[in-house]
């Protein structure tokens, strides 16, 4: 019996190797589930079944976009990020780890058969990589790990952080370190039982798992920059009591303070020296407060006692000066390069844009129209005023019939251009033209951001969208249904167990409830 089950779990591989030939990038689990069903020539049905009842469609599997990574991400990111954005991840997750085969197929027919009815996440089209799906090896290793690194937490403790933090070291590794010991007696247990419990786990060159690996190099580079950030304090510290001690501190040219050589920006005479703070606060000032640093590449030296023609070094500015308002210099300074006229498309949700070049700025097609426009009527005037001439001076009844109704073609054309509302046509075709060239939304290519922002109303898109909605409208619902359902479970809890619900059976809850109902 053995025998014939090795015998047909090698044809089944043989013809699974032959449909992988004729639909490359195809899933080998999907064509074994096919196989099973066909008995008498599978690999002909099988090809007939995907030429003529499947269009040539075929699930393939998915190619990885990150390294080391699995064909079960690989297919969680194509559902989280493209085809279902604003499903909740952990949903999709679960629908994925129940299919076998074809899982994008298969969740996304079991999604659509749900008609739309999934839970939403509020971090629209985005995934962390800690809500991916975690293999066995690297969950084994992380538990394991995460016994050495904490000897004192009982191993299933462990285990149920990390099922929460759905298996990830760090998050969990940061959740059991703000548990801490837990008291006295556990501090006197691990005393006992922390070499048994160490020896037990394996060192940390024995990991083999990349992701974890990663991780971990996280870890220890997340203390040695805290270290690094201690040190530099405490080198603060000795340096100021030395250059006091020797009375050697240097003298601010903005706020007059006294501070150290390493603690001050020089311009570029060597002439002025100012304090961190300082900088700070003028280059805020200059570009959040009045403005006059908006646009401006070269920062002039900000002494008040004589004229310095020096300037304030960019590189070393941008050490000294915070993260947030060196980004605005920067957009500041790439506004001012482009020019008034160019068109751009800007994202909603950051600083990022691109400039329009699929069609010419508004104001210059309305300057051409216009005088095109002028051109044409001045010359049907014209020819019009002489065919008058030439029939007024025939003098016949049918001149003179011709002659009244092309005066009253003419009073009409008149009438009709002196009320044409030119700018707005021009306008609404130039929407039309605009929107057809180059579509309706727009991507932002910053990967801090990726925000889908529409051209029409500039405000995100998420999903089905309609322009000039308040979507903070259907958040605030959404949130106030989650709060009275949950209202809804408190109360049918207490009137299980209570009999009916009133102010006497439970009169705590009573002001509680109030101040729900209040703010709904």
């Amino acid at each position: 019996m053995a025998a014939s089950h090795s015998h047909k779990k090698g044809t089944q591989d043989e013809y699974t190797q032959q449909l992988l030939v004729l639909f490359p990038r195809g899933d080998p689990d999907y064509f074994r589930n096919c196989l099973e069903h066909y008995k008498e020539n599978p690999v002909e049905r099988i090809t007939e079944k995907i030429l003529v009842d499947l269009g040539g469609h075929y699930p393939q599997i998915p190619v990885p976009q990150q390294a080391h990574d699995n064909r079960l991400n690989a297919c969680l990111r194509i559902l989280a990020l493209e085809i279902f954005p604003s499903c909740d991840i952990s949903f999709l997750r679960e629908q994925v780890l129940q299919c076998q085969f074809a899982h994008v197929e298969s969740v996304v027919d079991a999604l659509l058969a749900k008609g739309n009815k999934w839970p939403e996440r509020l971090n629209y089209g985005k995934m962390d990589p800690h809500e991916g799906i975690r293999s066995e090896k690297y969950k084994r290793q992380a538990q394991l790990q995460l016994t050495k690194d904490y000897p004192h937490v009982w191993k299933s403790s462990i285990r149920a952080v990390l099922a929460e933090n759905n298996w990830d070291y760090i998050h969990s590794f940061d959740q059991l370190k703000e548990m801490g010991s837990g008291g006295f007696w556990n501090t006197l247990r691990n005393l006992f039982m922390h070499w048994s419990a160490a020896s037990s786990v394996p060192a940390h060159g024995h990991i083999s798992d990349h992701h974890l690996l990663e991780q971990l190099k996280q870890i220890s580079q997340r203390s040695i920059d805290l270290q690094i950030h201690d040190d530099g304090i405490l080198a603060q510290r000795i340096n100021l009591t030395e250059y006091t001690d020797n009375q050697q501190l240097m003298t601010c040219d903005c706020c007059y303070g006294d501070h150290t050589f390493e603690q001050l920006l020089f311009c570029t005479e060597g002439s002025h020296a100012f304090c961190r703070e300082c900088i700070n606060h003028y280059m805020s000032e200059g570009l959040f407060g009045q403005g006059s640093l908006r646009g401006q590449s070269r920062i002039q030296c900000i002494s008040s006692t004589d004229d310095c023609q020096g300037c304030l070094p960019t590189q070393t500015l941008q050490h000294v000066v915070s993260q947030d308002v060196w980004k605005a210099y920067e957009n500041a300074l790439l506004e001012s390069c482009c020019h008034p006229d160019e068109q751009r498309i800007q994202c909603c949700g950051c600083s990022y844009f691109e400039l329009d070049t699929s069609t010419k700025p508004l104001h210059s097609m309305l300057i051409y129209a216009n005088r095109t426009i002028q051109h044409v009527a001045r010359w049907f005037m014209v020819v019009e005023i002489l065919a008058f001439s030439f029939v007024a001076c025939r003098q016949d009844n049918h001149s003179l019939l011709f002659l009244a109704l092309s005066s009253l073609s003419l009073f009409t054309q008149w009438v009709w251009f002196d009320q044409w509302d030119m700018k707005n046509d021009l306008e609404i075709a130039y929407a039309r033209v605009a929107r057809s060239r180059r579509g309706v939304c727009f991507a932002c290519q910053n990967p801090a951001c990726k925000t889908i922002t529409c051209l029409d109303c500039r405000r995100p898109m998420r999903g089905p969208h309609k322009c000039w909605e308040k979507e903070t409208d259907g958040l605030r619902l959404y949130v106030e249904k989650a709060m009275a359902d949950a209202v809804k479970r408190t109360v049918s809890r207490i009137s299980d167990h209570r009999g009916p619900f009133s102010s006497r059976s439970c009169p705590s809850l009573v002001p509680q409830l109030l101040v729900v109902v209040s703010e709904i």
